[in-house]
């Protein structure tokens, strides 16, 4: 099973630069190549779970990323489901957070394999979560931190951490 990327849109794929240039839809074109280099890299899938995915299409956003040059929008598998509260034992015990949007995903569709890219430390699911700075999105380095996540998972932790 293909490894998953867990997508925010908005300080991941979309950044000031982006939306000075193109408005609030539009994609920075060198996010979205670490994001294209990423996918191919890993072989990974795409699940949406940005807020975007409240307001919009799955394939509006495919389009969205395109027109930004996005490589892959076959891999965008599904979006995460908005959750408004976290249920414990059958009781309301607070606001659902994107972690446990992406959690609730992952018990209907179980992969080992996956990272999380978002500007939020709500999105964190430790030793999963990658953490861009929403000024310049996916750089260089998430991408590649990205990369040892989903390596030293595949590979285990034995192999992994040489």
């Amino acid at each position: 099973m293909n490894p998953v990327i867990f997508l925010d849109i908005d300080g991941v794929v979309v950044t000031p630069r982006s939306l000075a240039e193109g408005g609030p839809k539009h994609a920075d074109s060198s996010c979205v190549a670490n994001l294209n280099r990423l996918i191919e890299a890993a072989q990974a899938d795409v699940v949406i779970s940005s807020s975007w995915r409240t307001a919009h299409s799955i394939d509006f956003i495919r389009e969205t990323l395109c027109a930004s040059g996005f490589s892959w929008p076959e891999r965008i598998i599904g979006m995460t489901e908005h959750m408004h509260y976290r249920v414990e034992h059958g009781s309301i015990v607070g606001r659902a957070e994107r972690s446990d949007e992406i959690r609730a995903w992952l018990e209907g569709h179980p992969r080992e394999q996956f990272v999380i890219l978002d500007d939020d430390l709500e999105a964190e699911i430790a030793g999963h979560f990658i953490r861009t700075e929403p000024d310049w999105g996916l750089r260089v380095q998430e991408l590649e931190a990205a990369l040892r996540i989903l390596k030293q998972i595949a590979d285990g932790p034995e192999r992994g951490a040489r």
